[in-house]
């Protein structure tokens, strides 16, 4: 498969016109109409998208005969294959500078006049084209300066937001327990016996199951492989020649087919095997509370329950108390529970504090009326 070559077009700076590749004046897309204005050394060809392939030989072999070149000294535009200036006649030296070609990846190649090289409007065209409207980026950037405005406001109200509001201190309530435990015998069962427990029974026992590898079988299975077959030819870019010409670039790849082959391997087969262990019973004395005496009250003082241990086989446990606080405002009264002792010294009956809430309404904080926060534990 042989490169195919195809006419490029350029814009003309004079008219605006497009005109064809091979024209070094301004004669139109047909050749027939046009402006006279030169090419300028400056050309940027670009290959319109329903643009033949070139068959005729005497374009061919034009196309072929190498990139224009500009006349150092008139600044003339000359055909790639001629030895002297059509212009002026000085004869072409190494002064002369030859348009350059560039090689494009597929689907690179310029194919509007604007893509390949924006020229200068005329005062015709520049009075006929309406401004970009400005407006539209501006409203744009409202929109967006208002949705980022929005989108601040709702996590200040979410996160940030509080409020404060005055309540009354209607109770300062308190509860004290104390645990009795007796040492009482369990009997409990597992895989390992705790320190202090006497066994009495054992017994082997499956405690879990493991994928253990047995054997192997062969099996056989379809695949799919690539083979060689020969070669292909493909269009592997677009050159510009540098004289109002493209050659389409051929390049040669391996081609490959599909093969349906049958192959054989091993699969593993595994089994399920348990693990075996010892399985324990055990008696164990443990402390286990059996009641728990209760005091309550509304403010000082404050007492600890009656707890009395009976018998060798009891014992007083720890102690717990729970300190409170009932608040009241216009919607209720709202109680706090779990205030530590310095905290909850601070309130008194009757009086006024500050607590503070979030946009939902749940407490946030409290302080005292001297100011002090209070802490909850």
């Amino acid at each position: 498969m042989t490169d195919r070559i195809f006419e490029m077009h350029w814009i003309c700076p004079g008219c605006g016109g497009e005109c064809r590749g091979r024209d070094e004046r301004c004669n139109g897309p047909n050749g027939q109409a046009g402006c006279g204005a030169a090419r300028p050394a400056s050309v940027r060809f670009f290959l319109p998208g329903a643009a033949p392939e070139v068959t005729d030989p005497e374009l061919v072999a034009d196309a072929l005969s190498g990139p224009d070149w500009t006349c150092d000294h008139c600044g003339g535009a000359n055909n790639g294959g001629a030895s002297s200036c059509a212009s002026c006649g000085n004869a072409r030296d190494a002064r002369d500078a030859a348009t350059p070609t560039r090689l494009h990846a597929p689907g690179e190649m310029p194919s509007t006049g604007a893509a390949a090289a924006p020229v200068r409007p005329s005062r015709r065209m520049a009075e006929a084209s309406p401004a970009p409207d400005a407006g539209d980026g501006r409203m744009f950037a409202w929109i967006l300066g208002i949705c980022a405005l929005l989108i601040l406001v709702a996590g200040w109200l979410i996160l940030g937001y509080s409020s404060e509001t005055r309540v009354t201190v209607t109770a300062l309530p308190w509860t004290r327990t104390i645990a009795i435990e007796e040492l009482k015998t369990l009997h409990e069962d597992g895989w390992s016996v705790p320190a202090g427990a006497r066994v009495t029974d054992r017994d082997r026992r499956i405690r879990s199951w493991r994928n253990v590898l047995d054997h192997y079988e062969t099996r056989t299975r379809s695949v799919t492989r690539q083979v060689a077959d020969g070669t292909e030819s493909y269009a592997c870019g677009m050159q510009d020649m540098g004289n109002g010409y493209a050659r389409e670039r051929t390049c040669s790849r391996t081609r490959y087919r599909s093969v349906q082959d049958t192959e054989t391997y091993q699969e593993p087969v595994y089994r399920n095997e348990p693990v075996w262990d010892t399985f324990y019973e055990w008696d164990i004395d443990r402390w286990v509370k059996v009641r728990s005496p209760e005091a309550h009250g509304d403010g000082e003082p404050r007492q600890w329950p009656e707890a009395v241990a009976t018998g060798d086989r009891e014992r007083v446990g720890p102690r717990q108390e729970t300190l409170s606080a009932a608040l009241r405002d216009e919607n209720g009264v709202v109680w706090v529970e779990g205030l530590r002792e310095a905290s909850w010294r601070r309130l008194e009956r009757g009086t006024q504090i500050t607590v503070e809430r979030d946009i939902f309404g749940s407490l946030q904080s409290i302080r005292a009326a001297d100011g002090h926060p209070i802490v909850l534990n």
